[in-house]
Parts: C-alpha cells; sequence; structure tokens
C-alpha cells in the first residue's frame, strides 16, 4: 500500500508534511488547553483567600509563581484596582481578549492545511493526468486500456491523499475549536468573578476608613 501511495510522487511528500505539521499543531493546542483549564481550576479559589487574607503584594506575587491566563488577567487587575468599577472592567475585559488570542495561536494554520490539501491533491491528479496524456501522446496509436488506466489511477492517488489528510485535520481543527470555546467562557466567568474580588475589597476598604 505504501508503495502504491508513493507513486503519488512529491505532491504526497508535501502532504505528508502537511499531516505532521497539523498533527503537532493539534497535540500542542490540546495539551496547552489542558494545563490552562487545570491551572484556572487552581488559581480562583487560592487567589482569593490569599488577595483578601494578605493583601496585594502576595497576591501579585502569587500570580507571578503560577503563570496562565487567568493570573495574566488578574495582575493586569492587581495594577489596576485604584480604577473606577467600570473602567477596571473594561481593562480586565482588553486583557481578557488578548489572553484569549494565545488559546487561538496556530489555528489559521491548522485550518489553513485542512482547505489547502485537498487542493494541493488534486493539483497532483492535474499534473499526473497531464503527464499521462503527454505519454500515450509520445505512443501514438499504440496504446492499450491497461497502460491509460495505470496513468490515470497513479494520478488520481494525489486526491485520495489530499481528502485522506484534509478530513482528519478538518476533524481536529473543529475539535479544538470547541474546546477552547468552552474554555473561554470559563475565562470570561473567572475574569468576572476576579473583577468581583477586587470591586469588594475596594468597597470594604472603603467603608473601614
Amino acid at each position: 500500500m505504501l508503495s502504491i501511495i508513493l507513486k503519488g510522487g512529491v505532491i504526497v511528500y508535501i502532504l505528508f508534511v502537511f499531516s505532521i505539521i497539523g498533527f503537532a499543531i493539534f497535540i500542542e493546542r490540546l495539551i496547552f488547553l489542558r494545563n490552562s483549564r487545570n491551572k484556572s481550576k487552581d488559581f480562583l479559589p487560592a487567589i482569593k483567600e490569599l488577595y483578601n487574607t494578605e493583601g496585594t503584594k502576595a497576591a501579585y506575587r502569587y500570580c507571578n509563581l503560577n503563570p496562565s491566563i487567568i493570573s495574566n488577567i488578574f495582575k493586569v487587575g492587581l495594577r489596576n484596582a485604584n480604577k473606577e468599577s467600570t473602567e477596571l472592567r473594561n481593562i480586565i475585559e482588553s486583557s481578557g481578549d488578548l489572553e484569549i488570542r494565545k488559546l487561538e495561536r496556530n489555528l489559521v494554520v491548522l485550518s489553513s492545511l485542512g482547505q489547502v490539501s485537498p487542493l494541493i491533491g488534486f493539483l497532483g491528479t492535474v499534473t499526473g493526468m497531464i503527464r499521462a496524456f503527454m505519454e500515450i501522446e509520445k505512443l501514438g496509436g499504440n496504446v492499450n486500456a491497461s497502460i491509460l488506466a495505470g496513468g490515470i489511477w497513479e494520478a488520481l492517488i494525489t486526491t485520495a491523499v489530499g481528502l485522506s489528510v484534509a478530513i482528519p485535520l478538518f476533524l481536529a481543527y473543529n475539535y479544538v475549536v470547541s474546546r477552547i470555546e468552552e474554555h473561554i467562557l470559563e475565562v470570561e466567568e473567572n475574569s468576572l468573578e476576579l473583577l468581583n474580588i477586587l470591586t469588594r475589597r475596594d468597597e470594604h476598604e472603603i467603608r473601614t476608613t
């Protein structure tokens, strides 16, 4: 089977590289998402307790020691804790948008590989068919059906390989996007909770002064 596939030539090797790159991006994004979600779950209760008991410096130090999307957002909130509530909310939302972009890193590449792979495969088929018919022309009328069929199936290999690469990449992209969207909702909920933590403490300090 492998020897048949390799008859597709350079196009098959290009598609093979595409599949490796796409698979690497898929695995890297899954690992990044898993780590980010785990850190978010552990971070929120810990920072809430630390901030309320030991204050801003201890909370900021904890954020530096435990880098994550949520801790980066909270650091921005800590640096701007003296702002008005509405302004602080806007700052945290802007920080959240920047952090969310980290979740979407390389997704454009994964999507592009999935979209381009079948086109590359089809290009290989077209060029293969051109070569096959050029050979037929050279042979003149001395061409039987088996020779013609052999040239055609070799050309069609690249289309089959292109689709075989594109379909898993398409499924991988959609899966990662769905997981990212779930995590974005978690980040938004956690950001709102962090905003509440900051504003509640400020209100408490105002009442006690």
